[in-house]
């Protein structure tokens, strides 16, 4: 089990990408920023490394997906084991963010740099 502060060291990264052009307001900044931190917190350590969640909208969560893993399959191991946990995902997510907030995840895939 990975320790909680190598969880922690992964929301501020998180944190950083989604606030760019992001609005100096603080709710609109958390409203903004709250998609990527559940997600970090959600998905956990291995996953968030190489993911980030790009926003929510209509009850849909778009996750960017690193196409450069160590499997060299452009995402795909990485896309199908999220799907295998994807139900634990939503309820994880849906109780940071709201009942029902996330009825499903979108993925898409690029070279992610941390």
């Amino acid at each position: 089990m990975q320790p909680f502060s190598d969880l922690l060291a992964s929301v501020p990264r998180a944190a950083q990408r989604a606030a760019r052009g992001v609005p100096e307001s603080a709710p609109a900044l958390a409203l903004a920023l709250a998609p990527a931190l559940a997600w970090a917190l959600a998905a956990g350590p291995p996953i968030a490394a190489r993911s980030r969640a790009l926003g929510l909208r209509d009850g849909v969560l778009r996750v960017e997906l690193d196409a450069e893993t160590d499997a060299g399959d452009g995402g795909m191991v990485l896309r199908r084991q999220i799907e295998s946990v994807a139900a634990e995902l939503r309820a994880a997510l849906n109780t940071m963010l709201g009942p029902q907030q996330v009825q499903r995840l979108e993925f898409s895939v690029s070279t992610i740099v941390p």
